[in-house]
């Protein structure tokens, strides 16, 4: 046997070393997907917060109104109509918040975009399954 030429040895090398590169070069592109879908989910994730800051201060307005209107019957229903609604909006945010804070930002785009139709559905009260009418033709997305 003889030995391999200089310009193989040369050649072998410059393919690992552009091996090494694509393997750079891919995981740099899946964190940079990650970190826009990061940052896109950041921006989305405002609206949950400031739904849930809004929710608790409501219910502390309202528990304030309650106890000063315990005399009138139909200012304390009404207040505690909306103190229930505050609650349950709050709980909906939270959850939100929740969700937000349990995604995987280095999941397939399809995965992230399954488990966030669940929380829309929570939020919108949309039934679970896929939608049966003749009007949504089965996708669960067009209510």
């Amino acid at each position: 046997m003889r030995a391999p030429a200089p310009l193989v040895v040369a050649w072998q090398a410059q393919a690992r070393e552009v091996d090494t590169l694509r393997a750079v070069n891919a995981q740099l592109l899946r964190i940079l997907e990650a970190d826009r879908g990061q940052s896109v989910l950041r921006r989305w994730g405002r609206v949950p917060s400031y739904e849930l800051v809004a929710g608790i201060v409501a219910q502390l307005w309202l528990a304030r109104f309650l106890t000063r209107h315990l005399e009138a019957p139909a200012l304390l229903a009404s207040g505690l109509v909306l103190a229930v609604a505050a609650f349950l909006a709050a709980l909906v945010a939270a959850r939100q918040v929740v969700m937000l804070a349990e995604v995987d930002h280095t999941a397939p785009v399809a995965e992230l975009q399954q488990s966030w139709s669940g929380s829309r559905r929570f939020a919108s009260g949309a039934p679970a399954g896929p939608c049966s009418s003749r009007r949504c033709s089965g996708r669960p997305w067009s209510w």
